[in-house]
């Protein structure tokens, strides 16, 4: 059953005078206004538009203003063709999507976007720092490699449709991204919407990143991770935490694409719990 809250969310347009026009998705808290805003960074091949589907409204319901940012390159005229893009840009976009709200926010990062959240609070220093399933700090490439050996078939699966999205499997796209119990219409709506990834991006995450623990700043930090999780795996998710000096927490029965799995309200109502016990 689908349970999204019915609250809107709308697609907005950031022009910018020195870049392409920067499009986001945005939810406005309903009833008692919470002081910080929400900003949603995706992952690779995703768009703002899988934060919309349940985490927008949740945290809606919840008083909490989000912006859901589609990094540049998700409206590409064709799944053949790459876009030039690299971390580089897309912390640029993260950055002026927060110049945009107007005050440091509460990040969220999933995956890739994970990655570009961390090296884009060296700079923005948010209110808080929330990454799920993300890249870690490392790089892909020890991760990579960990797929490589366990499941060498959903290896090359995936780096088959990294080098061409066109190629969609809906039996990849399950056991890539989604619980045994996910309903086949999700893992459809999310492979369909799903855009070309610049090949530059992928590379560039595959390597160390340079940003600072959460802990040096003062930046309230929690590192979410899925026990099924096909790419990112718990390993990536403990150092990940490590690194910021924070205990992992770890979800069960959940897979990569936690936001959109089976038990999205579960990840969603422990970062609610978090925010308002130890961030707010």
């Amino acid at each position: 059953m689908d349970q999204r809250p019915d609250i809107d969310v709308v697609v907005n347009t950031l022009e910018r005078s020195a870049r392409s026009a920067l499009q986001f998705y945005e939810a406005r808290g309903q009833g008692r206004r919470q002081p910080r805003p929400i900003v949603f960074v995706h992952g690779a091949f995703s768009g703002g538009w899988i934060w919309g589907r349940y985490f927008q409204p949740f945290f809606a319901k919840h008083g909490f203003d989000s912006y859901a940012i589609d990094l540049r390159g998700r409206r590409a005229i064709s799944p053949f063709i790459p876009t030039p893009h690299g971390l580089s840009d897309y912390v640029a976009d993260v950055q002026d999507l927060i110049a945009h709200v107007g005050q440091p926010p509460i990040l969220v990062g999933h995956s890739l976007g994970g990655m570009v959240a961390q090296k884009a609070s060296a700079t923005e220093r948010p209110y808080a720092l929330a990454l799920l399933a993300s890249v870690p700090p490392e790089g892909m490439s020890f991760a990579s490699w960990q797929m490589a050996v366990s499941n060498p078939l959903l290896f090359w699966n995936t780096a088959s449709f990294a080098m061409s999205p066109a190629m969609r499997s809906i039996s990849v796209a399950r056991e890539a991204l989604f619980s045994a119990d996910a309903p086949d219409a999700i893992a459809r709506d999310v492979l369909r919407r799903s855009s070309p990834e610049a090949p530059r991006a992928l590379m560039e995450a595959q390597l160390p990143l340079a940003c600072a623990p959460g802990y040096l700043s003062d930046i309230p930090v929690t590192v979410i991770g899925a026990c099924d999780d096909q790419l990112i795996p718990v390993s990536a998710v403990e150092r990940t935490a490590q690194f910021h000096g924070v205990e992992p927490i770890l979800f069960e029965d959940t897979a990569h694409a936690l936001m959109v799995d089976t038990r999205w309200n579960v990840i969603a109502q422990h970062l609610l719990d978090w925010i308002q016990q130890d961030v707010l």
